[in-house]
């Protein structure tokens, strides 16, 4: 991940990403292509919450 987070007062890390969604786009891509994307994204998002993976990052 290229973004880094900036650094509180307190010594807390905190990242937030914002993505803007072109619903008219999504709705042209195919069901099963479309259902591929979101089954992707929740294996990453489900990673995510598991902090760093050592030797990475």
């Amino acid at each position: 991940m290229a973004e880094q987070a900036a650094q509180s007062l307190e010594g807390w890390f905190c990242l937030h990403l914002f993505w803007k969604i072109d619903w008219a786009k999504w709705r042209r891509v195919p069901q099963d292509e479309r259902q591929e994307c979101l089954d992707e994204f929740k294996a990453l998002a489900r990673t995510a919450g598991r902090g760093p993976v050592p030797g990475q990052g």
